[in-house]
């Protein structure tokens, strides 16, 4: 369904840019190197205020930041102006917690410890359905 080219959008497609919210070094490391392999742009955050404030079409939310209630975050990054898909990242993933991410406005849940194929298809997954969304995207596939 995906190939691995470089570049995973078409000529008419805004690029992909994904913001993490996370502190964690290794992830955000791990994020960076998959992003960078797939030819998509990454920003992090360390705060909610600084996420909800920056266009992205994909935003990883860590559920382990400290100082924020992760179910409230999904919900105002989710409701920003800018169209977007929102993926929590954390350690413990059930039907539960999907159903609880569902309901807060966000996407997806992508489990941790991240694995580099997990990330890609999970974000290339969000992508596809952010782009589909967008009224200004051709669809001709």
């Amino acid at each position: 369904m995906f190939g691995k080219s470089k570049n995973q959008t078409r000529p008419s497609d805004p690029p992909l840019t994904v913001l993490a919210l996370t502190t964690c070094y290794p992830d955000r490391e791990l994020l960076q190197q998959v992003c960078i392999e797939a030819g998509w742009k990454i920003a992090f955050a360390d705060d909610l205020a600084e996420a909800v404030g920056r266009p992205a079409g994909i935003v990883v939310c860590d559920r382990d930041v400290s100082g924020i209630d992760w179910r409230g975050a999904i919900r105002q990054l989710a409701s920003s102006p800018h169209p977007r898909r929102v993926i929590l990242a954390s350690f413990v993933v059930d039907d539960y917690l999907w159903d609880e991410v569902i309901q807060c406005g966000g996407y997806d849940v992508l489990p941790k410890p991240f694995r580099a194929h997990e990330v890609v298809h999970t974000i290339q997954f969000a992508w596809a359905a952010l782009t589909k969304s967008l009224p200004s995207v051709r669809h001709t596939e």
